[in-house]
């Protein structure tokens, strides 16, 4: 992980690790062309094609499936998760995640450039949550028009070469982004998990932690930031489980956002506590002090040890 911005997004980190957030509300106007749209998808497959390229040497062996035509993609597909279909051993990775994955990153660089509160990004990141919860309930919203509602000039783009160098500076972002939903989908695929259908669901969280951390180990060979991820996949899922718009039920597939990030957290927490200056950068630049961070984690760990359901309160 890149120890420069380790403090500064470790704010938002533990903000959607406590507590819940309010809905938002805002009249929605899709301003997004078709053009946009097949430039992020080819970005996102450009992407994936990369990774694979890079885990090549690590997975070739466990996964050789994965190196056939077409057996990581990105698909128009309605789901928003990424997921393995195990029995044809391959990876989807459906467009409107890497598309919320590209507005995440020219949010957050819109708010650097014009040195907004991050307060923002932080409600960019709720207006996201709403949005999908609202699909989930059969409610289209376009998660563009967010800078609408926040009376927020949108950022790029006005022109294909707008665009261009928009994506060319967002590259590296998306990048570390899809490095680890990716890794987590190669890890059900090289560790033989089984469907969901096919098993109990306890045995398949335990295999979405299996898989989590092959993620996190493939990551970290190949010196790949997770910040990134943590940023924009884990935000949205805690939020929206926060929201109680998610069945934590003894019936769910996944254990719970704060659980699975706990267990990533851990060797970033050790990594900090052996390192002055790291802990220092952490107290700077969050409302949390590192020594407050480690007891709320240490709670989080001890529910999520009885129940891998838990969400904090």
């Amino acid at each position: 992980m890149n120890n420069n911005r380790l403090g500064k997004y470790f704010l938002w980190i533990l903000i959607f690790s406590c507590g819940s957030t309010q809905a938002l509300e805002g009249n929605l106007s899709n301003i997004a062309p078709e053009e946009e749209e097949q430039a992020i998808s080819d970005a996102g497959q450009n992407t994936l094609n990369a990774l694979m390229k890079e885990f090549k040497p690590d997975i070739i062996n466990l996964a050789p499936e994965l190196y056939i035509d077409e057996h990581v993609i990105v698909t128009p597909n309605s789901d928003y998760n990424a997921f393995a279909d195990i029995p044809k051993k391959k990876i989807i990775i459906p467009f409107s995640f890497v598309e919320e994955i590209y507005l995440q990153a020219q949010a957050l660089f819109q708010i650097t450039d014009e040195h907004r509160d991050l307060a923002d990004f932080q409600r960019y990141l709720q207006y996201m949550a709403q949005a999908y919860n609202d699909k989930l309930h059969g409610k289209s919203q376009p998660v563009k028009s967010y800078w609408f509602w926040a009376n927020i000039n949108p950022p790029c783009c006005d022109n294909a070469e707008q665009q261009k160098k928009s994506l060319s500076r967002i590259s590296s972002f998306m990048y570390e982004s899809l490095a680890f939903p990716l890794a987590h989908e190669i890890g059900h695929i090289a560790f033989g998990h089984k469907a969901p259908n096919d098993i109990t669901p306890s045995v398949s969280r335990e295999q979405e932690l299996e898989a989590d951390g092959f993620a996190l180990y493939l990551l970290d060979k190949h010196k790949i930031d997770v910040d990134p991820f943590f940023q924009s996949g884990f935000f949205r899922f805690a939020l929206i489980e926060a929201n109680g718009s998610t069945d934590l039920s003894e019936n769910s597939t996944h254990p719970s956002a704060a659980c699975r990030y706990e267990r990533l957290v851990r060797p970033i927490f050790k990594r900090i506590s052996n390192s002055p200056e790291q802990k220092e950068t952490f107290n700077q630049n969050s409302k949390m002090q590192f020594n407050e961070a480690i007891k709320y984690f240490k709670k989080v760990r001890t529910n999520c040890e009885k129940n891998n359901l838990y969400v904090p309160a």
